[in-house]
């Protein structure tokens, strides 16, 4: 079975929100997932549990790795497909004859959402960014009527809240200020202040929004914004390696740690969450899934 990350490739499976059934993947590129699965449990001989990861652009699809064992996804896809892997795995491992089992993902009638849990607030020092290096302690899994039900239920349960003070915002670089462009009506909807980094601020006033700007090492600075309180919701995009530019922004993360904001580091986990939190503004109005 094919799961989705909401992030792009750069971020550790065990640190990517997982979303199944996929929701954005080709038909082209699901086909030629399930092809390549075959030839490598041919060619290896695996009669038991693995997963391969997998990146793909436009149909391109390479193998990143596979591992010859379950995955942390393992349990969370059976809940969700109602399959219980784990046992045909042991009759696989066993030589016991099974039947073909075929799943139509269209029929699952919600959306299973798997997303990690992190200790940074216990780690004082430690730069909370996901990265190719893996981070999370642990994990939630929820069940939503749609992909973006999902998503809300899911942040919300790994501590990422609603802001309702302020909203500080560091869209890293060009092609992430772009893509931030597609959602920045919906920060605007959440009618909180919004402050902004030097690049962020001039890129968003030059097309006509209101931001309050703050400075990395100048008054106003933007990390006094998160100490006074006035932020409880923090956006932070890398925009390049240099050891300078990270020491800020490791700077701004760890203070929105330290006080208790939402943090997110990750353009395309930050576009799923303002595209879902617009179209699901109270979480009450959710209808809890049960299985």
């Amino acid at each position: 079975m094919v799961s989705e990350h909401v992030e792009n490739a750069g971020i550790h499976s065990g640190d990517a929100t997982l979303v199944f059934p996929p929701e954005k993947l080709y038909v082209k590129t699901v086909n030629t997932i399930k092809d390549i699965v075959r030839k490598i449990a041919k060619g290896l001989n695996l009669n038991g549990p693995f997963n391969i990861q997998f990146i793909a652009k436009d149909n391109d699809v390479k193998v990143i790795e596979c591992n010859s064992r379950a995955s942390r996804s393992f349990p969370f896809i059976s809940k969700v497909s109602g399959k219980n892997l784990a046992e045909i795995s042991c009759k696989v491992m066993n030589n016991e004859k099974i039947s073909k089992i075929m799943i139509d993902e269209s029929e699952i009638p919600f959306v299973g959402m798997k997303a990690s849990m992190f200790s940074y607030q216990r780690l004082d020092g430690a730069d909370p960014v996901t990265g190719v290096e893996m981070g999370s302690t642990g994990e939630v899994g929820c069940l939503g009527k749609d992909f973006n039900q999902a998503m809300i239920l899911s942040l919300e349960a790994t501590q990422i809240k609603k802001p309702v003070k302020g909203i500080l915002v560091s869209s890293g670089r060009e092609r992430d200020k772009i893509k931030f462009m597609e959602v920045v009506e919906n920060l605007y909807k959440l009618n909180v202040p919004v402050y902004a980094t030097t690049g962020t601020a001039n890129y968003l006033k030059a097309r006509g929004y209101n931001v309050h700007m703050v400075n990395w090492t100048e008054n106003p600075k933007a990390i006094d914004i998160i100490k006074d309180g006035k932020v409880d919701f923090v956006i932070n995009i890398h925009k390049t390696f240099d050891i300078s530019e990270r020491k800020e922004n490791a700077t701004i993360r760890k203070a929105a740690i330290k006080c208790g904001c939402s943090l997110l580091t990750n353009m395309e986990k930050v576009i799923a969450y303002l595209k879902s939190l617009d179209e699901y503004d109270k979480l009450q109005d959710i209808e809890c899934i049960s299985l």
